[in-house]
């Protein structure tokens, strides 16, 4: 949609569409030169209008199931693990960023922490307070993209991030159907978990709607880790190119 009714490069089109990860997008558009305020316009109007509008859908569909328990706190990571985390992640990005890969960093923390964590070598999340602090430093870096933007700008993005929207809503309910039946879970569950958000607000609006969070969290974290390797490489292989609009 973007590419052929907006009229925009691949690169713009490709990240801005991307379902989720948006940490690692706006990490790869950076590295790439792409043009990040209008990037990050789509993607935050997309997490925005999904929470506020997907619980809604959801009253209107099949139902959620029955409410589930209180789930168990999460571990933190002790502080042995995050310094090893922390350094691996650091190893890995500085070799990928001499092997010229695209976003060596996010790429690099993203899989040294999943190799740590699948292995079973460290367990737990990070601090809160950590996690809060990066998430802020995020928000406010992706907010200085966007204040970049003038107003008849962000008044053009509007119109083509409500048909965004509406396309990747489409293609992804299409999907949730089968999986659901597939799965033996609520239609519900499948929508949430086979919405283009984010991982967290994902999570949580599961949790808060009675969904199963467990089945909701899998599915997008295995996105979030799917976009996070694969993106760099993917967006490594396209060209950079002017949009169809000023050939």
């Amino acid at each position: 949609y973007l590419r052929f009714v907006a009229r925009w490069s691949w690169i713009d089109s490709l990240l801005a569409a991307a379902p989720g990860a948006l940490s690692a997008v706006i990490s790869v558009a950076q590295d790439k030169g792409a043009n990040i305020g209008r990037i990050a316009a789509i993607q935050l109007f997309r997490i925005l209008v999904l929470v506020a509008v997907l619980p809604s859908i959801m009253k209107l569909s099949s139902g959620g199931g029955g409410a589930v328990g209180v789930p168990p706190p999460l571990q933190v990571i002790s502080l042995p693990d995050m310094v090893l985390v922390l350094g691996c992640a650091l190893a890995t990005g500085l070799i990928f960023d001499r092997l010229r890969v695209t976003a060596p960093y996010i790429l690099g923390a993203t899989l040294a922490s999943a190799v740590l964590h699948g292995a079973g070598i460290v367990h737990g999340t990070l601090p809160p307070e950590i996690a809060t602090a990066v998430m802020v430093m995020l928000g406010a870096a992706m907010g200085g993209r966007v204040s970049n933007l003038k107003r008849n700008e962000i008044a053009a993005l509007f119109p083509l991030a409500i048909g965004g929207f509406v396309v990747s809503m489409l293609v992804a309910f299409a999907f949730a159907w089968p999986a659901a039946w597939l799965a033996g879970v609520p239609y519900a569950s499948a929508m949430a978990a086979f919405a283009p958000g984010g991982l967290e607000a994902m999570a949580m609006l599961a949790f808060a709607m009675g969904l199963d969070p467990l089945y909701v969290g899998a599915h997008h974290l295995a996105r979030f880790m799917l976009l996070g390797l694969s993106m760099p490489f993917i967006v490594g292989w396209i060209k950079p190119e002017k949009p169809p609009s000023e050939n």
